[in-house]
């Protein structure tokens, strides 16, 4: 069945397509549920041309309707589940005949459905965690399995056993949605084909789970013994009967069963895998199952109950995934032990973890746009005060165990002013004067060139102008260099325009000054932590928008243009690295544009490569970063005073060919 443009469609909807930036809500969700389940009845029923017609305009009419929003995905995805729930019923459907939608002109349907599974199994979004699980519904389906199973079976060896990490998950996740879906009697054919090809690999521990999955097969069928006991067929005696002495009995069965059989080879072999990395400090392993939700409360109370005590920081990690539970757990499990008169606990279980902790969910203040308290509670905000006194009253980093302490209360002290917690000044007060009384606390180095410029308490700071130029002045500092500039890139790449304001302000007046002095050397050393801080927050999706704002920024003031060409190849390396990894929301690549415009000003091999990747931006799928582009690229070309030698290269390469 070829689809062609309806009559009905008209030119005004064609027209306005790509205006979906103007969208608040998706106020179309009840059309597109309708057009699915008509899709549906009109797909079984279709006997003439104008059940055909009607199965094209209703297509026409859901892809005018997404495309409206692909400026603006977020509007559609509280609606996701319900819209997926449809179409999967719709794939899992045996009534539907597939074949019916062949034609001579073109592959079989199941065919090209198949062959569209494949392509999107190598990404990165979280909406493909769903299609992973459409493909193994669509694979098990009685009409496909026999003929096309097999053959994405033999697919899935050659993609697993390439150095293709980008499908591996996709087609494992699938794999595994095969095994759990399929019938066990049909899936036993391809089990061990399946289970060779796992043995074969060496998969990072994040990937374990899933071959648990493939593996799980190899158990024996095992059906609750109580299914074929012979007794009374009426439901008044049964209920009557005495439950308990069954349900012994039933037990003994399970137990007796359980005793005599053995775990197979290949379950064993995967289980003490994932256990190993368990036990070890591995992060990804940890993260990875705690995205599993059922798994996430038991391996947190884990963590807080065997780990942190031995010095553990992963905790803080679970706060972006719970941050609920973590606020709980913080309160009432580690805060309390901050003064337990056990050096393992205060220390591993309280000091350390808590300012894990703390900083964590200052961060998920901030990627929720709200203020602390309100994101922690009065409660919470009191408790964390508290146990700041409590610290300081207990002094115990001059007692037994005193070297270890000093360590883990600087590194207290360090994840609070990071998270910038608000404490209160009376309490700020009191640690600095703590600091002072005891400068034998190790990891403050150039202690005195500090104290020289942090002024003794109270600290007279009325506005946010007078706190960046202290900061500046520490900017100085080598010790204290890429930590600054590390705060400086959430400012200045942030959205409030005031903090962008008074932050950028006395760092560009700072650069132009060692322009002016001719301190390049010193320049150079910026530059270089500022490419530093990128590359070890590439893939962070919370700092990566900061960071391309702020590289805005700095490159639009024009205080690095003395050394600009020097570090333009490793920024393009980076960005094209960061770029590269999984889908970019649509605001970096906004971001994306001016960075590229500005990388036109490099050296002559940035600017042949930033070109390049200006020219496919032009052809991007959102209609708003293709004007974007054209309107930056155009701007930047006029204002090109020293035009790179590769586009005059370019040019008159062109000149000679057409003439």
């Amino acid at each position: 069945m070829t689809l062609e443009v309806a009559d009905e469609c008209n030119q005004k909807e064609i027209d306005v397509i790509g205006l979906g930036c103007s969208k608040e809500s998706f106020t179309e969700h009840s059309e597109v549920e309708k057009l699915i389940d008509e899709l549906r009845t009109s797909a079984q029923h279709q006997t003439n041309q104008t059940d055909i017609r009607l199965v094209e305009r209703n297509w026409q009419r859901f892809s005018f309707i997404l495309d409206q929003y692909q400026e603006q995905p977020h509007l559609i995805d509280s609606h996701l589940d319900g819209l997926l729930t449809k179409i999967i019923n719709i794939i899992r459907e045996e009534g539907l005949d597939y074949e019916r939608f062949d034609t001579s002109t073109s592959e079989p349907i199941m065919e090209r459905i198949l062959n569209v599974c494949k392509k999107y199994l190598a990404g990165t979004t979280k909406v493909l965690d769903m299609f992973f699980y459409i493909s193994a519904i669509y694979l098990t389906r009685p009409d496909v399995k026999d003929s096309y199973l097999p053959g994405f079976i033999n697919w899935a060896h050659e993609v697993l056993t390439k150095d293709s990490a980008q499908f591996k998950k996709g087609v494992l996740s699938t794999l595994a949605g095969v095994f759990k879906h399929g019938q066990r009697e049909q899936m036993m054919e391809h089990a061990h084909a399946v289970l060779r090809t796992i043995l074969t690999i060496k998969f990072p521990p994040s990937e374990l789970l899933i071959q648990l999955r493939n593996r799980l097969i190899f158990l024996k069928p095992r059906v609750a013994s109580w299914r074929y006991q012979r007794g009374s067929r009426s439901l008044a005696a049964n209920l009557q009967q005495s439950q308990p002495v069954e349900t012994k009995a039933a037990i003994s069965v399970n137990d007796e069963d359980d005793h005599d059989y053995d775990v197979p080879e290949e379950i064993e072999e995967v289980l003490n895998e994932i256990l190993q990395a368990l036990r070890d400090k591995n992060r990804e392993v940890h993260l990875f199952v705690a995205q599993y939700e059922e798994y996430r409360p038991h391996l947190i109370q884990h963590l807080v109950d065997r780990k942190v005590i031995h010095w553990d920081t992963a905790l803080h990690q679970m706060t972006f995934l719970d941050p609920e539970r973590m606020k709980l757990i913080l309160s009432t499990q580690i805060l309390p032990r901050c003064t337990n008169p056990e050096l393992y606990l205060r220390h591993g279980s309280s000091i350390l973890a808590s300012g894990k902790v703390i900083s964590a969910l200052c961060q998920v203040a901030k990627d929720h746009q709200r203020r602390l308290p309100e994101e922690l509670g009065d409660a919470a905000m009191e408790s964390i005060t508290q146990t700041c006194i409590d610290i300081l009253e207990e002094r115990f980093w001059r007692s037994f165990g005193g070297d270890p302490m000093r360590i883990a209360v600087c590194h207290f002290i360090q994840d609070l002013s990071s998270g910038g917690f608000p404490l209160l000044d009376a309490v700020v007060d009191r640690w600095l004067k703590a600091l002072r009384d005891d400068p034998t606390i190790p990891h403050i180095e150039q202690l005195e060139e500090l104290r020289s410029i942090i002024p003794p308490p109270p600290l007279d700071i009325s506005t946010e102008k007078e706190c960046f130029d202290l900061w500046m002045k520490v900017l100085r500092l080598d010790t204290y260099r890429k930590a600054v500039i590390t705060g400086l890139v959430s400012s200045i790449g942030s959205l409030t325009e005031s903090l962008v304001k008074s932050s950028s302000a006395p760092f560009m007046s700072y650069l132009r000054q060692l322009v002016a002095e001719n301190k390049l050397d010193e320049l150079n050393l910026v530059t270089r932590d500022i490419l530093n801080v990128f590359q070890e927050n590439l893939n962070s999706v919370r700092l990566m928008p900061y960071i391309f704002n702020f590289l805005g920024h700095l490159l639009s003031s024009g205080c690095l243009d003395s050394v600009f060409k020097s570090m333009s190849r490793s920024l393009l390396t980076l960005i094209r690295t960061e770029m590269t990894n999984g889908g970019k929301p649509l605001k970096l690549l906004i971001s994306l544009v001016d960075l590229y415009c500005h990388l036109l000003r490099g050296d002559q091999v940035t600017f042949a490569k930033s070109i390049i990747h200006l020219l496919n931006l032009l052809v991007n799928r959102f209609p708003r970063v293709r004007k974007i582009t054209a309107t930056k690229l155009y701007e930047t070309l006029l204002t090109l005073t020293d035009i790179s030698p590769s586009l005059a290269n370019h040019q008159d390469h062109g000149h000679t060919q057409r003439h």
